[in-house]
């Protein structure tokens, strides 16, 4: 189609449709959270809020109800990262002190260090009572300890439920002991609740009894959860997810989910439940690409991760490129196949890529300030390509400004969401 030049200056309110979600880089500090009445619970939005909570855990949150008992909602991704991360309740040691609330991650990530710990009960959460429940919930980065049982993503023990979660972070600990078992899991150290519908990308580590991929210790109920991760430990084990097993197991897979026939069939067992859509995702793009481009230009994939082993098309939104290096989680190059014109593929190595792009001129974004005196200008089709990718990629463009200078032919199909 022809767009006719309107020398018109836009002012985008995008408020909701593919806002980018802020991280927030937790400095240490602790903020009181807000309570939303008509939710029921603490709206969470920085890490300083969650580390509030955890200061004050038995002290009355709001209506009588302690922080321990409390629900919470998560509202933005949170990057816990800088300091290392003291679990929820941790080192407390009466019932008071578990969690017997629920917390709704609405599939948002949490970027958890916990690092040199010696105490047990490690995870975000030392503990989730009987009571207790959290769901909906991606943890990524790497907890390692020195001397630690009862250590997992989640949570250092499970007696409630564990719903639709993700970990991509490595677990660690490096106990060893004589009369205690380590209990050390992906998910939880141990679970004597349910864990449901959860898949471990990370590794797991421990040279000790009781260590698996999902959970160390199991006289619970485990039952549709995935592992693509790595178990590293010399001693005996019940089975790749399960340390120890004396509970259920069901519904456990691994690298089978890897063939393409054998997923689908997979997914569509549990099809018709809508709140496994985390579960679902991460089972499917379990390995993450991450794409940074230089100048004036962008790649793109179909999808925002892969599985190990399969092929991985990138495709130039626009720009003319100058180089480009794709590198595995462990520092090695990948060099790929293709071209500029065509696409270049590869097939993606577990833990995923980077790619590094480089290209001719500017970044379009940095050309301008976006402001009503010095908009975003769109001249050319490469321009509008440009707008129309960081709008699908849901770059926040609320209250800025962009100002179309040209008559410019554009393709059908490049369309804006």
């Amino acid at each position: 189609m022809t767009i006719k030049q309107l020398s018109l200056t836009i002012a985008l309110l995008c408020t909701v449709l593919q806002m980018s979600r802020a991280e927030d880089v937790w400095d240490g500090t602790a903020t009181r959270p807000a309570y939303d009445a008509g939710r029921g619970g603490l709206v969470i939005t920085k890490g300083s809020e969650l580390a509030y909570a955890h200061q004050h855990w038995i002290e009355e949150a709001y209506d009588g109800v302690a922080y321990c008992n409390s629900n919470y909602f998560l509202d933005d991704n949170l990057d816990l990262s800088a300091h290392s991360w003291t679990p929820m309740g941790q080192g407390k040691g009466d019932a008071l002190q578990v969690f017997q609330g629920t917390f709704y991650g609405n599939g948002l990530s949490i970027n958890l260090t916990i690092s040199g710990a010696k105490e047990n009960y490690q995870g975000l959460f030392a503990e989730i009572g009987a009571q207790g429940r959290v769901q909906d919930l991606h943890v990524s980065g790497r907890i390692e300890c020195s001397d630690s049982r009862l250590v997992g993503g989640i949570a250092g023990q499970n007696v409630g439920t564990i719903f639709n979660c993700w970990v991509s972070a490595d677990v660690i600990s490096h106990w060893r002991g004589i009369s205690n078992t380590a209990k050390v899991g992906g998910i939880t150290g141990e679970n004597q609740g349910g864990v449901y519908f959860c898949c471990m990308t990370g590794d797991v580590l421990n040279d000790d009894a009781d260590v698996g991929g999902i959970v160390g210790y199991n006289p619970g109920i485990i039952n549709h959860c995935t592992f693509y991760g790595s178990r590293y430990s010399s001693h005996g084990q019940d089975n790749i997810y399960v340390g120890d097993q004396t509970g259920k197991l069901w519904n456990a897979h691994e690298a089978d989910l890897l063939d393409d026939a054998t997923l689908a069939n997979y997914l569509a067992t549990f099809s018709s439940n809508e709140d496994c859509n985390l579960y679902r995702f991460a089972i499917q793009y379990p390995d993450p690409i991450n794409i940074y481009c230089d100048g004036y230009g962008a790649l793109e994939t179909e999808y925002p991760g892969t599985r190990m082993g399969k092929t991985v098309r990138l495709t130039k939104a626009f720009g003319s490129l100058r180089g480009i290096t794709i590198i595995n989680a462990y520092g090695e190059n990948i060099a790929p196949s293709g071209n500029e014109t065509d696409g270049y593929t590869f097939a993606v190595p577990r833990r995923g890529v980077i790619v590094q792009a480089t290209f001719s001129g500017n970044h379009w974004l940095a050309n301008n300030a976006g402001t009503q005196d010095d908009p975003y200008r769109i001249r050319t089709t490469d321009d509008w390509n440009a707008f129309a990718f960081y709008v699908r990629k849901g770059y926040n463009f609320y209250q800025q400004y962009v100002k179309l200078e040209s008559d410019i032919t554009i393709a059908t199909s490049v369309g804006m969401c």
